[in-house]
């Protein structure tokens, strides 16, 4: 609630001043919070008005008889939004493309024709049969001609307005179905690519005689940034200047990253199409700036859905990353097993070993340490990542995003990685590299690796006599020490937002099963060492997990009937917590708990709200020591 609280006002502005639109199917992927807000009609009700404004349209152009008057027409600004519509219409008809068409979009700024486009491709969307079989090659073919015959607008931007549009249900498969077969049938397209990545190697930059083949390239693929007239050309178009750095299949990459994405959203038509568009335009990615934080950040955000289909994530793993074997092979990013799993026929499965997630640990924390000779270095300079430290985090928790393994159980796997780890491991400062790895690797990962983090508290937890013998060496070495400095790495290296939700687990799983002295001490020190990060940066979550703590006391308490052996140690604790962080900031709660708690505790605990019987009586004037007080630990409530 505190997230939508501040989130509304700044998403309200946001959609105020450019509207948004996002099917479900987007939506879907969403957090929460975001979802929540973000959620708008669909473009349906506008279909109806959009189709019969261009049906009025076409009817007052057939009631023209000249070019002028055409272009007349076109420029009203109601007339004008359709005019692409429009001349689709005409084109599905049989006609052929009205030179007055080619007038206004020359006339027309970048701004308004880009509006102008994503009219007509609503329109062509809206107007596909239920089942477009039998008009999709028809509507393919008038396509390629506006895009490479009469250079209407470039195919990148057309492919880009149909990716970003949110169009539901069967518009939306008729969408990503049209998009395919655009992508594939385009001879164009392909061959420049092709080339491209044939002739050009991927650091292009560097090579001392890039101008020239650049220049070639172009004279082989010229480009147009106007329309044109076949046969006729431009006239009034002026000469356009050289180009030097970019062409038509950079400008794709971008676009081709979203069009995957897209198609991961609707996973009906990622059956049909990932794995074509991958295989022919998938060495397009040499070329890519960041081609491993892309293939990150797609696997963590759609992981869900990619969790089904681990063949989908061994195909953009091994395309993109492979893309670019000629500057840096899979190897130089990824375990060797893992690179056989990638080179191995499709549908082979792979459940690693012990010993696999031992060496990828390994291999990260020596990618870590700086200075290290034994990690792959290169030009940082011309890297997508700063240095070999970012480069070993990266990859390495790529490839566990790729495993073809549920999350859950690759991150128990990890921790059991630790705990055979800490077993034999003779050097204190190397099982801290480790935990400290994991720390990371466990922050930046999705909740459904997380969540086996808190099963393992629990069973801790649920095991009194475990804890109990590895109380006096806590953290130590033992499995409840390991657990414990790995949860303090973790929660050190997260955001606050995932800290946020500790009191709600206090609450709702673990004072539910908290039976017992030996977890209660044990929770105590899980959330010890939050307290300072939580009193400068939270305190709010800092005090709802005080109360929750207070409460999970009360609990045991009344289990155990008071008889508790480290009363001393917890109530230091509380008192702790009391005079360094919270003062009287809980004072209703802490009083309402405290004076429920049997004897012992109660008497021990009885100063933290004190009151008026429990203050000692001041001596008379002439029997009061005439010295300095001692200083006194501040109760005064810290500012939030």
């Amino acid at each position: 609630m505190d997230t939508v609280a501040w989130l509304e006002p700044f998403m309200k502005v946001v959609l105020t001043s450019a509207p948004h639109f996002w099917p479900d199917s987007t939506l879907a992927f969403f957090p929460p919070a975001l979802r929540q807000l973000c959620s708008t009609p669909s473009l349906t009700d506008s279909k109806g008005i959009l189709l019969k404004k261009v049906e009025d349209e076409v009817k007052k152009f057939r009631g023209k008889t000249s070019e002028g008057e055409v272009v007349q027409m076109f420029a009203e600004a109601e007339s004008a939004a359709v005019c692409l519509c429009v001349m689709w219409r005409l084109l599905m008809d049989g006609s052929s493309v009205h030179l007055a068409f080619i007038k206004v979009a020359q006339r027309s700024q970048p701004k308004k024709l880009a509006a102008y486009m994503r009219k007509m491709v609503d329109y062509i969307i809206f107007t596909l049969p239920p089942d477009p079989t039998s008009q999709l090659n028809i509507t393919i073919l008038r396509l390629r001609d506006l895009v490479w015959k009469y250079k209407l607008f470039p195919v990148e931007r057309l492919v880009l307005y149909m990716v970003l549009h949110g169009y539901e249900g069967r518009d939306a498969q008729n969408c990503l179905l049209l998009l395919q077969c655009l992508l594939v049938s385009s001879q164009e397209l392909r061959q420049q690519t092709s080339s491209l990545v044939k002739e050009v190697p991927a650091d292009y930059w560097s090579q001392p005689e890039w101008n020239q083949k650049h220049a070639a390239y172009l004279s082989q693929f010229p480009e147009s940034f106007q329309p044109e007239v076949p046969g006729i050309g431009s006239p009034s178009k002026p000469p356009a200047m050289p180009m030097y750095f970019g062409n038509l299949s950079l400008r794709f990459l971008p676009v081709l990253d979203l069009v995957l994405q897209r198609l991961l959203e609707v996973p009906d038509m990622a059956a049909q199409s990932l794995e074509t568009l991958l295989e022919l335009y998938g060495p397009l990615y040499k070329f890519h700036d960041h081609p491993i934080a892309l293939l990150f950040s797609t696997l963590h955000y759609y992981e869900w859905t990619l969790a089904e289909h681990p063949g989908w994530k061994k195909k953009l793993v091994a395309t993109i990353a492979g893309a670019n074997q000629a500057v840096h092979p899979l190897t130089w990013y990824f375990t060797a097993e893992f690179c056989e799993y990638l080179s191995s026929p499709k549908g082979e499965s792979w459940k690693p070993q012990r010993s696999y997630y031992l060496t990828l640990v390994d291999r990260l924390v020596k990618g870590l340490q700086p200075l290290n000779s034994s990690v792959p270095t290169c030009d940082w300079r011309f890297s997508e990542f700063s240095g070999p430290l970012l480069c070993s985090l990266h990859c390495c928790l790529l490839e566990l995003l790729a495993l073809p393994l549920p999350g859950r159980v690759v991150a128990q796997e990890l921790v059991e990685a630790l705990y055979s780890k800490a077993d034999s491991c003779q050097e204190e400062h190397l099982l801290l590299s480790w935990v400290n790895a994991l720390g990371l690797v466990f922050s930046s990962l999705p909740e459904s690796f997380r969540s086996a983090l808190t099963e393992e508290i629990l069973q801790i937890l649920g095991n009194p006599q475990l804890i109990a013998s590895s109380l006096p060496s806590l953290p130590g070495s033992s499995r409840p020490g390991c657990l414990l400095s790995l949860m303090h790495a973790y929660w050190h290296h997260t955001n606050v937002g995932t800290l946020a939700s500790l009191p709600h687990w206090l609450q709702t799983v673990v004072r539910p099963m908290l039976k017992h002295e030996e977890g209660l001490l044990y929770v105590c020190h899980l959330v010890g060492p939050l307290l300072q990060r939580l009193h400068t940066e939270k305190p709010r979550v800092l005090i709802d997990i005080v109360k929750q703590v207070y409460l999970l006391l009360q609990s045991v308490d009344k289990q155990l009937e008071g008889h508790m052996q480290h009363s001393d140690i917890i109530c230091d604790f509380l008192y702790h917590i009391k005079y360094m962080h919270i003062g009287d900031l809980a004072r209703e709660d802490i009083d309402k708990v405290v004076s429920t708690l049997h004897m012992p505790l109660h008497v021990r605990l009885r100063f933290l709200v004190p009151t008026s019987t429990d203050l000692p009586s001041n001596p008379a004037p002439s029997q009061q020591p005439h010295r300095p007080l001692p200083a006194q630990p501040s109760s005064e409530p810290m500012q939030t």
